[in-house]
């Protein structure tokens, strides 16, 4: 029997090398910014629709296209995200019809979005919410301005692992936008969680969002180089939780400022490069919470205290990215992230250096007319691709 010469990693290397795919147009999926060292909501100062999601006066320099995406982050484990097994997909359309520009996006989760519910360690209760559905609207009249609403609500009812979970998340986005100055706004108004697992795992517990905030914003300071910035608050609280020991509140900072700045951008190479300040702090009242923190931040140092209930990390990572047109149809982006300094602080004033970890990224792309195709492949902060995880998000864009 002659050799097997499309072996499973092989087709997995063939896959990504056909569907890892971007354009230099600015419409951008999760793939592509997020290849570019980004966050997945976009960037302040590299203009993409990404930035829609925090931003929805940016709906009026972006619209009319559908955007279809498969892969998410929409774990409560930030290790549990984008493997093979788990994608999730979304997408939306955004369309300009006279003064007015709309848009409706359904399933739009990620990490980020559930970093308040994981922290509270009750992930039988708190799994990700697969309905949630979000509409814009946006006018520009002496500035550009815009809303935009997001609302979920479901129950699952169970026969082996819960009797009954209960979801139901609210909030609203506001935005402005000048030629120089952006600023957006994302407001939890209500979230919510109530589940009763089976009486073999004798769990159950109820989660509340008690403050959801971010608040974002650029300013350009010349044509290349630009101001940005983030400021996240999210605090909420367990109750009625068996076994008792999780009932408590959690709070959790995480902001950043910094300069981003455009260094080429002709000749089919753009290349950019930021370097931020970022400031993390939290609190919750028991020491259950403690791993579930880490599993979402990712960066705790595991040398604190176990008994430790609250803490500051201060770090400053430099990102380098860059896109090359190879062909008219095709391109190539890649990113690295290198923490140059930093440390984790703990409430007893004892610091303990952060290591110099970094994070890589890459993505490649086709163009079709009209049609985009987006992907990514990431390292999880080791520099090391496994062939059982190296898909990690691949998108299309059409627009018109």
């Amino acid at each position: 029997m002659g050799r097997k010469i499309f072996t499973e990693d092989r087709m997995k290397l063939i896959t990504v090398i056909f569907l890892m795919m971007a354009s230099f147009n600015t419409f951008a999926s999760k793939a592509k910014v997020e290849a570019l060292g980004q966050r997945s909501w976009g960037s302040n100062y590299i203009e993409s629709d990404r930035l829609t999601f925090i931003n929805p006066a940016n709906l009026m320099d972006f619209n009319n296209y559908v955007v279809a995406e498969w892969g998410s982050q929409n774990s409560t484990v930030a290790a549990q995200s984008d493997k093979e097994g788990q994608e999730n997909g979304e997408g939306g359309v955004f369309v300009k019809d006279g003064q007015f520009n709309y848009g409706v996006y359904l399933g739009n989760e990620s990490n980020d979005a559930y970093i308040l519910k994981a922290m509270s360690g009750i992930s039988a209760v708190t799994r990700p919410m697969l309905n949630r559905v979000e509409v814009y609207v946006a006018k520009e009249q002496r500035f550009k301005t815009g809303l935009g609403l997001w609302v979920a609500h479901g129950s699952d009812e169970q026969s082996v692992t819960a009797k009954s979970i209960t979801q139901t998340s609210l909030g609203i986005k506001l935005g402005i936008k000048d030629k120089k100055f952006r600023a957006g706004l994302v407001q939890g108004i209500l979230e919510k969680n109530k589940g009763t697992t089976s009486s073999t795992i004798g769990y159950e517990a109820e989660f509340n969002g008690k403050f959801m905030s971010m608040l974002n914003g650029g300013y350009d300071l010349s044509d290349r180089l630009s101001l940005i910035g983030e400021f996240i608050r999210v605090a909420g609280e367990v109750e009625k939780s068996t076994p008792e020991n999780l009932n408590g509140k959690l709070t959790l900072d995480n902001h950043f400022v910094g300069v981003g700045y455009k260094i080429h951008q002709k000749e089919g190479v753009n290349i950019y490069t930021d370097l931020t300040f970022r400031y993390i702090n939290f609190n919750f009242d028991t020491t259950a919470h403690r791993q579930a923190v880490q599993n979402v931040v990712g960066n705790l140092d595991t040398a604190l205290a176990a008994s430790e209930l609250a803490g500051t990390q201060v770090y400053v990572p430099l990102n380098i990215a860059a896109e090359v047109n190879a062909t008219s149809w095709m391109a190539f982006r890649g990113a690295i992230t290198q923490r140059l300094w930093g440390y984790d602080k703990e409430v007893s004033g004892d610091k303990i250096t952060k290591k110099k970890g970094r994070i890589i990224t890459a993505g490649m792309g086709l163009k079709f007319k009209n049609l985009d195709i987006d992907g990514l492949i990431q390292d999880r902060e080791n520099a090391q691709l496994g062939s059982n995880d190296i898909i990690s998000r691949v998108a299309a864009t059409y627009y018109w």
